[in-house]
């Protein structure tokens, strides 16, 4: 850009050297120059290729791997805690329902007693003393009934038909 006296430049070189610095004004290589200021595309040979491709794959497969195992341990955790709350959730039923059997056990054991304590006021079942229905007929009409409908009889048993 300016031109610079050659004595001036030597001036500056020999306080460069001076100062115990080892910059030059000297120009770089030619074989430094060429590689710094080419833009070819180098090819490399076969072999190199291969292992450059044979990295590259297993970078991505390793990759994968890590993924795929966080995902299943992902998975895991998660079902385990799902099963907990649904166990969880299955031994509240089970204790709800060991509380009904011991509250039915109990009604049924206070109506034992508070039957056998007051015995006289029952009557005992015969089949007499049942109360039977006539069936509906789909018509209305009287005459619809059969003969066999009109006459219910009562079974002759001497056991009772009920507990």
């Amino acid at each position: 850009m300016f031109a610079v006296p050659e004595s001036k430049k030597r001036d500056r070189v020999s306080s460069l050297k001076s100062s115990g610095s080892r910059v030059t004004s000297r120009p770089l290589p030619p074989q430094w120059r060429d590689r710094s200021q080419k833009n070819k595309k180098t090819t490399f040979p076969l072999f190199i290729r291969i292992l450059l491709f044979l990295q590259r794959s297993s970078s991505l497969l390793t990759f994968g791997a890590i993924v795929g195992t966080l995902g299943m341990y992902g998975l895991t955790v998660y079902t385990q805690q799902l099963w907990n709350q649904e166990y969880q959730e299955l031994e509240s039923l089970q204790r709800h329902e060991r509380t009904v059997t011991n509250i039915n056990g109990a009604l049924q054991d206070q109506i034992a007693e508070s039957n056998n304590s007051s015995n006289q006021d029952l009557i005992p079942l015969t089949p007499d003393k049942n109360v039977y229905i006539k069936p509906t007929v789909h018509s209305f009409s009287p005459e619809s009934e059969t003969p066999q409908m009109r006459k219910i009889e009562s079974p002759e048993t001497d056991r009772p038909l009920a507990y």
